[in-house]
């Protein structure tokens, strides 16, 4: 029903040859940040855009830099274009940026930079930008697993902006910094939980449960029209989101007590 969820998707812009825009990391703080984010650039993400505390904190030393933002088949930057107003005082700047284009778009937050000698380099960016970029990603992520009709869009996205904003600044910079764990605290909770949450699917009910009453009334089960009434009444009132979600997560060799209960209540239908 669903394509598989994982952690394998980047969330921050992964490298790909020291190609042309590296020269782009010279000049003013808005060029900085825009080959920042444009740039599949290995050595600009890891050495000339940016500063050695900020490549610290991110990745650990600039040979973590480098295996992270390594070649692979995803590479990509995080957004083709940006848009940003930057206010300067002495060697510090602070730019305010929303990428435009591609699955990111719309993410707005605050990236710092430092001057350090004559050269503009970014020094932090701000948990509101990590937050911002990791709810257009894990939308995208979320509507390719939703790969059947019926998932509600417009409520997806609140659901994701909700808990993405609801995790403390500690995780989500550790999910910044790669923590898998962490990732998979503020992505793939994020999936399941918002595809399980009601007002995702058709009906006002969860984009799962959705899924779940159309298989049964639409071909699972042969049932009259009786039976079927019956049958999208029980899913909708008499099984719960925790046994929505086991069902879903099943093993098909050996199911579980929900499936198994979602059985029954329909056979019960048919009675």
């Amino acid at each position: 029903m669903f394509a598989a969820i994982g952690l394998a998707f980047a969330l921050q812009a992964c490298g790909a040859a020291d190609d042309a825009g590296d020269d782009a990391s010279a000049g003013t703080p808005e060029r900085v940040v825009r080959a920042w984010a444009t740039t599949r650039s290995v050595r600009l993400r890891c050495e000339r855009a940016v500063t050695a505390r900020y490549v610290r904190a991110t990745y650990g030393s600039r040979q973590g830099c480098r295996r992270r933002e390594a070649p692979s088949p995803h590479s990509r930057p995080l957004a083709p274009r940006v848009r940003q107003s930057v206010v300067v005082r002495g060697a510090t700047a602070s730019a305010n940026v929303e990428l435009a284009g591609g699955t990111l778009a719309g993410a707005r937050g605050t990236i710092r930079l430092a001057r350090q000698g004559g050269t503009w380099r970014i020094d932090d960016v701000g948990t509101d930008f990590m937050r911002a970029v990791y709810s257009r990603n894990t939308l995208h992520q979320l509507q390719l697993t939703a790969n059947e009709p019926g998932l509600r869009v417009g409520a997806a996205r609140r659901c994701v902006d909700a808990k993405i904003g609801a995790h403390n600044d500690r995780l989500v910079r550790a999910a910044w910094r790669g923590s898998e764990a962490a990732g998979r605290t503020v992505i793939d909770q994020t999936l399941l939980g918002c595809l399980n949450a009601p007002g995702t699917g058709s009906g006002g009910v969860s984009y799962l449960r959705g899924r779940l009453i159309e298989g049964v009334v639409d071909g699972e089960f042969e049932l009259t029209a009786a039976e079927q009434a019956c049958a999208d009444r029980v899913l909708r009132v008499r099984v719960s989101d925790r046994e929505v979600l086991e069902h879903v997560q099943r093993d098909r060799s050996s199911p579980p007590p929900a499936t198994v209960r979602i059985a029954r209540l329909i056979a019960g239908c048919k009675r």
